[in-house]
């Protein structure tokens, strides 16, 4: 790891190059590409599984970040459910990688962790026998290393504000970068969007001569259940089927549609239209698993939801879910920010729901928000607790929530909610 730059470095002008070195072997993968702000990591999984599903092959999966390891990054996704690649085959992977950067010219700067990854997760899926592989975006789109794979088709999750120092600050330019991942000729998968996200998305398509389809009048709700939500997927041949599906929240629904409709683009309708097909999409759906996303666990008989939104859209989200959930649960909530994060539309959220206190915390980054600043941003009538130490404040959340028999939700980046899930899981297995 200490070959590559941790720091985030937009551009293609590396990736390129590096590609060459191994002889261009994504070209050798059809590929699926998935941005947007919220969602896309669910939804390149949930495509990832439903596309083997319905070809009954192994499917590659490039996410990311990483919740609680960097292997979590590069997944195969099969009828067994998904596995990361082992430690050692990444660090091979990696090894060779940084071996490759040496005949790049000096001119171009050191390649970064996160194009070094992406090009790791390409040979790793071309040696793995694999055909088919979905990766999702890192930041952005335009400038994004998996930009430089040859994607046979484009998703577009919901766009919302994040990364405003990098992709700019109003919607438009937002949705702009990551539109900027539709290729000419291309189908384009997008998912409901603000009216600013959507018309650059629709003037791009047009530009490029995509073929947009849109999942808003796709896919209807039909109940929500304790084993999951029941909803119904309208298929391009006019079909409507239904299906259950395990991963709680009204959002996962909207991104199983996306991933529904990108697998039926991807192989066509009349696959789908098989009995047996549906019947294995079905039986995926309805077992899916996708950690830190709405995530139920159990620790020493107490109640846990791990959700990793971030940004205000996704927080929105998440008060919505537990109201929807757990409408007449007291909840304790155990929350830190980043530095670049909207923490305080995201304060003034959390402010207006009726939680039975929150505990601010700050996450293992060194773009952390400081605790102290944070829980400043509350009013006096709340009942909030001050605790930098995340271990400390996962396990007051723990304890206060027991004592008032609530549930506690622990929430914000993936660098908070991913130590606390360790954590979680340390002391179940004990």
């Amino acid at each position: 790891m200490k070959a590559f730059d941790s720091h985030w470095r937009l551009g293609l002008e590396r990736m390129y190059p590096l590609l060459a070195e191994f002889g261009h072997l994504e070209d050798k993968l059809q590929i699926i590409q998935v941005a947007g702000t919220n969602g896309k990591g669910s939804v390149s999984y949930l495509t990832a599984g439903l596309l083997s599903a319905v070809t009954r092959e192994p499917v590659g999966l490039y996410t990311s970040p990483h919740l609680e390891k960097l292997n979590e990054r590069f997944q195969i996704v099969d009828d067994q459910g998904r596995r990361p690649f082992p430690f050692e085959q990444v660090e091979l992977a990696l090894a060779r990688v940084a071996e490759a950067t040496k005949n790049l010219p000096s001119s171009l700067g050191p390649v970064t962790e996160f194009e070094a990854w992406t090009v790791a997760a390409v040979l790793l899926f071309y040696e793995a026998g694999l055909t088919n592989a979905v990766f999702e975006v890192g930041l952005g789109g335009r400038l994004d290393a998996t930009t430089a794979l040859p994607a046979k088709l484009a998703v577009i999750c919901p766009i919302d504000y994040d990364h405003l120092d990098r992709l700019g600050t109003d919607l438009a330019s937002i949705a702009a970068e990551k539109a900027a991942i539709i290729r000419p000729g291309q189908p384009v998968v997008v998912a409901e969007q603000q009216a600013a996200a959507t018309a650059v998305i629709e003037a791009v398509a047009l530009e490029q001569r995509a073929r947009l389809i849109p999942v808003a009048e796709r896919y209807q709700i039909l109940e929500f259940t304790s084993a999951g939500t029941d909803f119904t997927w309208l298929a391009g041949n006019d079909q409507r089927y239904t299906f259950r599906l395990g991963l709680k929240g009204r959002q996962q629904v909207m991104n199983a549609a996306c991933a529904l409709s990108a697998v039926e683009e991807y192989v066509g309708s009349g696959q789908l239209a098989q009995a047996q097909t549906r019947e294995r999409i079905a039986r995926f759906l309805a077992e899916a698993k996708w950690p830190g996303r709405f995530e139920l666990l159990e620790s020493h008989g107490q109640q846990v939801l791990l959700d990793v939104g971030h940004n205000p859209q996704a927080i929105k989200v998440l008060l919505e879910n537990l109201q929807l959930y757990f409408p007449d649960t007291p909840i304790w909530g155990v929350y830190g920010s980043l530095l670049d994060k909207d923490y305080r539309t995201v304060a003034a959220l959390l402010t207006e729901y009726p939680f039975q206190g929150l505990v601010i915390t700050e996450p293992w980054s060194e773009r952390k928000l400081s605790s102290r600043e944070l829980a400043a941003l509350f009013p006096p009538s709340m009942q909030i607790i001050e605790e930098a130490d995340l271990e400390s404040a996962v396990e007051l959340g723990l304890a206060k929530a027991k004592a008032d028999r609530a549930l506690v939700a622990i929430f914000g980046s993936f660098f908070l909610v991913g130590p606390a899930r360790t954590k979680l899981m340390q002391s179940v297995e004990k």
